[in-house]
């Protein structure tokens, strides 16, 4: 394997731990306000919509949030990425190795 997929492997894998710990709560966070009142417009939707009444709505919550999380992970994981690569001029991998010459003073 060379050095630039190393790179990438690695900056994925830091991607996807970080995503994973915000998820598991180990990062702390508040919602925002938008995401609390969208959340409350689904869930009040769901519950109070008679179309739904034969569903099994324990089942129904358990589908919606488990979506929400992996769009959540999702949406950390690329949000972490474009991140890196803002910090580091756009060209993640070639900007991250090490440099091939010194530089001279």
């Amino acid at each position: 394997m060379d050095n630039t997929s190393i790179l990438q492997t690695l900056v994925s894998s830091l991607a996807m731990q970080a995503a994973n710990d915000y998820i598991m709560g180990y990062i702390e966070y508040t919602d925002f306000e938008k995401t609390r009142a969208a959340s409350s417009a689904a869930v009040n939707y769901f519950w109070d919509n008679p179309a739904f009444g034969s569903v099994e709505r324990i089942e129904l919550d358990t589908l919606i949030g488990a979506t929400e999380c992996e769009y959540q992970k999702q949406g950390f994981y690329y949000g972490f990425m474009y991140a890196v690569e803002m910090l580091k001029g756009g060209d993640i991998v070639s900007e991250l190795l090490p440099p091939t010459e010194t530089p001279k003073p």
